[in-house]
């Protein structure tokens, strides 16, 4: 008899509870996977996590608004996040709560398993109302035959967000309500980059909720306590000296009332950096001694080895004089690629010869790292020898290589005095020989063609009109040596 009451009950219990849940709204940030590197993230997982608390009942922001309030701040990294942005994420998304976490312990292989851990912050005041954090593998769920057991990562990933969640505080609007004493306005650090011993300025503003006003104090990671001058009716500002070990150093804000009440609040950080970037310079084309070479255009691939933020970068050609032809240059990360097509920033051809592709990034502390490859513009013809000789019976031509650009193929082509095709040949490497069966008499010609592309596209063709003349004219060698000067580029 007591059945249907208690159901009852339950339900209007659960039909509260989402009522309630739908008067906070959610900013769920993209999960941080500390596996793979510092600005590691794991959209299915927190596409999941989103999914669970939207089952719950939860108002959730959508992701694509979060991804954009990301870019416009220029956000890299999610696992965590100052008071300032946290402020901003109230502001501009009307967020009251935000999730931010982090995927750790991810393993793959057997037995799979990994861990998640998440906070829940409060917008108004940057405070942590909520965490938890939990590890799962399949060894969790083993059974006999293995019958049902997660074999993925995703599977038991699916189940470890709904556990994390499951100590969701019931009372999440309680958490909400609170009377504050102040409340953050505004927070600028500048820079957050430094080099070692350059000024650091911090500005606070409160609002106060009652006529007494704090002693304001800054705590600095290896600095210590720093007092804030007062600067207006409710602003703040400190200035320090950035210490000499690079790192990065957070800032707390420390409040301290006449009745002696304390409040600490998260204000953000700032990095000390004194060195430079470490970039390389990567060449797509043919190595040809300390240079690479190409005909038509080079492809150029600029690389961070340690991954940091980049403020600006330049990239340029210049000759062994140092004369600039052409530069390019821009602010923020690095393109995934440059291109120089040889030509001049007026959009004519260089000249053969060698160049020097030279690429300069500068970091956010204005450290700058240069590198530079050297690049040659090869356009000319391979430079080719052919010689052509009697053996017996035969017509022999030798064909050989003076360049240095690799040849791609070549090919040769001999026919008769009535046109007939008599021999043809072709190769992907030179030295190569190539002979023909041949009558003695001397009035019977024998027509060549020989062809030849490197692999860069330079290509020339040589048309003899009769081998046997050549072959009668043997230089004190024994052969018979083509001249140079009568091949051409076209073919």
């Amino acid at each position: 008899m007591m059945r249907k009451p208690l159901m009852l009950l339950i339900l209007l219990s659960s039909l509260w509870l989402a009522q309630g849940a739908l008067a906070v709204k959610v900013a769920v940030l993209p999960i941080e996977d500390l596996g793979t590197g510092v600005n590691g993230v794991d959209m299915q997982v927190t596409k999941l996590v989103a999914e669970d608390l939207k089952s719950m009942g939860i108002d959730v922001v959508p992701q694509d608004r979060i991804m954009d309030f990301l870019v416009s701040n220029r956000i890299r990294t999610v696992g965590y996040l100052s008071t300032y942005y946290v402020l901003r994420l109230r502001e501009q998304l009307g967020a009251d709560l935000v999730l931010v976490g982090s995927v750790c312990q991810k393993n793959r292989k057997a037995p799979v398993g990994l861990g998640l851990a998440l906070n829940l912050i409060r917008t108004d005041d940057s405070r942590v109302v909520w965490s938890n954090a939990k590890g799962m593998s399949r060894a969790d769920f083993v059974k006999l035959l293995g019958l049902d057991e997660p074999s993925s990562t995703q599977e038991i990933m699916a189940m470890l967000t709904r556990d994390v969640l499951a100590t969701w505080p019931e009372d999440i609007e309680q958490a909400m309500v609170r009377m504050p004493i102040f409340q953050i306005e505004s927070v600028s650090i500048w820079p957050k980059y430094v080099v070692p011993g350059q000024d650091v300025e911090c500005r606070v503003r409160l609002r106060s909720t009652d006529d007494q006003r704090p002693e304001v104090f800054l705590d600095v990671k290896d600095i210590g306590k720093i007092p804030m001058t007062r600067e207006g009716a409710s602003g703040y500002v400190a200035t320090w000296k950035a210490p000499l070990e690079n790192g990065k150093y957070p800032i707390d804000l420390i409040m301290r009332w006449p009745s002696g009440r304390i409040k600490n609040a998260v204000l953000g950080s700032f990095s000390v950096d004194s060195t430079p970037p470490a970039v390389t310079l990567d060449l797509k084309g043919v190595r040809l001694g300390d240079s690479v070479a190409f005909r038509d255009r080079i492809l150029a691939i600029p690389k961070l080895l340690h991954p940091e933020p980049v403020a600006r970068w330049e990239i340029s050609v210049e000759n062994d004089q140092g004369d600039v032809y052409i530069r390019e240059d821009g602010y923020g990360h690095l393109p995934d690629k440059f291109v120089w097509r040889g030509q001049t920033g007026g959009g004519n051809k260089v000249s053969p010869g060698i160049y020097k592709m030279v690429l300069k990034v500068w970091d956010k502390a204005d450290n700058m790292a240069q590198c530079y490859q050297k690049v040659a513009v090869v356009t000319r013809p391979p430079v080719m020898t052919l010689q052509v000789r009697r053996e017996g019976g035969d017509m022999i031509v030798d064909i050989g290589q003076e360049g240095k650009v690799p040849i791609a193929f070549w090919r040769v082509e001999m026919f008769s005095e009535d046109g007939r095709l008599l021999k043809t040949s072709e190769g992907d490497e030179l030295p190569a020989k190539v002979g023909v069966s041949v009558p003695l008499q001397k009035d019977k010609k024998i027509e060549c063609i020989v062809m030849l592309k490197d692999i860069l596209g330079n290509s020339i063709r040589r048309k003899i009109k009769d081998l046997t003349v050549l072959a009668g004219r043997e230089s004190s060698s024994g052969v018979a040596e083509v001249n140079q000067e009568s091949w051409v580029t076209e073919f």
